[in-house]
């Protein structure tokens, strides 16, 4: 299965939203978006200067994930 992005996640609840029903999203969901978060926690506790703009840049998109 292709990797949901971002933008797929926002497509989903913004069709929800408009049509004030629920819509299938894929099974593997949590599981996935659960494993990319621990991989973004990974990078960034790697980097040694937390304020780097890499480091900012990946929090950034942790806190997204969320």
């Amino acid at each position: 299965m292709a990797r949901l992005t971002i933008s797929d996640l926002h497509g989903y609840l913004l069709d929800e939203r408009s049509t004030g029903s629920l819509c299938e999203i894929p099974a593997t969901l949590y599981e996935e978006t659960a494993a990319e978060i621990e991989n973004l926690r990974v990078q960034v506790t790697s980097i040694k200067d937390p304020f780097s703009e890499g480091v900012q840049s990946l929090i950034k998109e942790r806190e997204s994930l969320r």
